[in-house]
């Protein structure tokens, strides 16, 4: 489980089980961008962080809701800071998808089960609406409002090192969770962030990137709407458009075999939320 230093202080996981995970280290206080999802994952994230002497944990940004980003919260401590979309979301029974997803998740132990079921899930002690700053050391960490793969989903954006943080708005090698998106929102958002000076892209799932992986989405989700559309204006049904809308594009990632029903899962999710969508607007 490889921790690496993508900059000056800067640190990234992106071998966990579930989501990425990242630390700010500012001279003033560590600043953790998402959390580990199972408790092996948490433990070692940790362990790391309290190697890092005299360095405690003052923020948790959390990029949005879903349980795969917050359920090591209440584990690493620190004040948590949600956009406030976020936060009404992950009030509401159900919508941190835990009991939705967490069964269907590969390799799946009734001990991880029992954990993603029972540990308290830690509210934010801060949100904001559009914008937020947090200024720490040397650092400037921009936090913006972006919504695209949920209502309340933030990016955050390192000026001084040209990384951003972009949550689940951008994953790399596989197909989103669009199950409670906007996906005209998150095209934009995608565009929004290509006129950022980016070096580094941290996603929510998958490898590091840079903006090239933007226009990958952008064309993704494009090309989702544009049959989606075509389909319903000619008054199809919303299993004709998941069927036609997967026969065009379940194979635009490569995707290991173990991973297959997975992936399939995450992609037919998507299907109600943007058959509802383009239904609304015609």
């Amino acid at each position: 489980m490889d921790i690496q230093e993508i900059s000056a202080h800067i640190y990234v996981n992106s071998e966990y089980e579930m989501a990425n995970v990242a630390c700010i280290e500012t001279g003033d206080g560590l600043v953790l961008v998402d959390t580990p999802t199972m408790p092996d994952d948490i433990f070692h994230w940790k362990a790391f962080i309290e190697n890092m002497k005299g360095a405690g944990i003052e923020y948790i940004v959390a990029t949005h809701h879903h349980f795969d980003h917050i359920m090591g919260n209440n584990q690493l401590g620190g004040k948590v800071i949600m956009q406030e979309k976020a936060f009404e979301a992950m009030e509401q029974e159900g919508r941190t998808l835990i009991e939705a997803l967490a069964p269907n998740l590969p390799g799946i132990t009734q001990q991880k089960m029992d954990f993603l079921l029972n540990e308290p899930i830690l509210p934010p002690k801060m949100t904001f609406g559009d914008r937020m700053c947090l200024r720490l050391g040397s650092l400037n960490l921009q936090l913006f409002h972006i919504g695209g793969h949920t209502a309340g989903s933030l990016c955050v954006y390192v000026e001084e090192h040209k990384i951003l943080l972009a949550g689940d708005n951008v994953n790399r090698g596989q197909h989103p969770f669009r199950g409670q998106a906007n996906h005209l929102e998150w095209i934009d958002a995608l565009k929004w962030m290509k006129g950022l000076e980016i070096e580094t892209i941290i996603p929510g799932h998958g490898e590091l990137c840079g903006k090239d992986e933007l226009d990958r989405l952008i064309e993704y989700l494009s090309r989702l709407w544009d049959i989606a559309e075509s389909l319903v204006k000619k008054g199809a049904s919303l299993e004709e458009v998941r069927t036609e809308t997967r026969e065009q594009l379940f194979d635009f990632y490569d995707i290991e075999p173990e991973r297959l029903e997975e992936m399939k899962l995450l992609f037919d999710g998507g299907a109600q939320r943007l058959y509802d969508e383009v239904l609304s607007r015609i």
